[in-house]
């Protein structure tokens, strides 16, 4: 299969989506919640568990919107951006891996308004994060890990980007093919739910 990878993200996919309606839900604005985490306080060493080694749960993964951390009550929860509104989105890691025979790999997948899935990789030029519709992990033979990921920054909302969209990570045991993913988990598998333009 030809591989595409996308510096921006996927215009001319999301452009083919724009007929598809957004379904309707009940949204909130990620300025209206109170007493969320800053990224700061997850990933402070201080807090961190990487000295805990759990072979069955290596890692912590948490989406964080605007750096406000989204954690698992709010997973299922829509966040609403308007046309204009800009917003970053970034993944915190707290990896821990017992032993080099433990090593993961990160899957970072997005869920489009028209169905389709495409997933993050890491690339060798700015912003150093692209798209495929192949599936493949974004980084591989990890060992540890404890910062952030920026996926998107500063991104404005625009005409052509409406819909929904749900960001999902998991990290799975190295080599991992994307059919076997919910087998060989080897974290939680968090989630954002996005509503853009609607």
């Amino acid at each position: 299969m030809k591989r595409f990878v996308y510096q921006q993200l996927l215009p001319i996919t999301i452009l083919a989506c724009l007929s598809v309606p957004v379904q309707a839900a009940t949204t909130v604005n990620i300025n209206n919640i109170v007493g969320m985490m800053d990224i700061e306080e997850i990933i402070d060493p201080s807090s961190s568990s990487a000295d805990t080694c759990d072979e069955k749960n290596l890692t912590t993964l948490r989406f964080a919107l605007n750096d406000k951390v989204i954690e698992e009550d709010l997973m299922l929860t829509p966040f609403l951006f308007e046309l204009g509104d800009i917003f970053s989105i970034k993944l915190v890691e707290d990896l821990r891996v017992c032993s080099r025979q433990h090593r993961v790999d990160l899957w970072i997948g997005i869920k489009l308004p028209d169905g389709g899935e495409i997933f993050m990789i890491e690339t060798d030029e700015f912003p150093y994060t692209g798209f495929t519709s192949e599936p493949q992990p974004f980084t591989t033979d990890l060992e540890s890990s404890n910062h952030s990921i920026s996926l998107l920054s500063n991104f404005e909302v625009r005409k052509g980007f409406s819909g929904n969209y749900d960001f999902y990570a998991a990290y799975t045991e190295a080599d991992t093919k994307i059919g076997s993913l919910l087998f060989t988990l080897r974290s939680n598998r968090p989630s954002v739910k996005l509503v853009l333009g609607r």
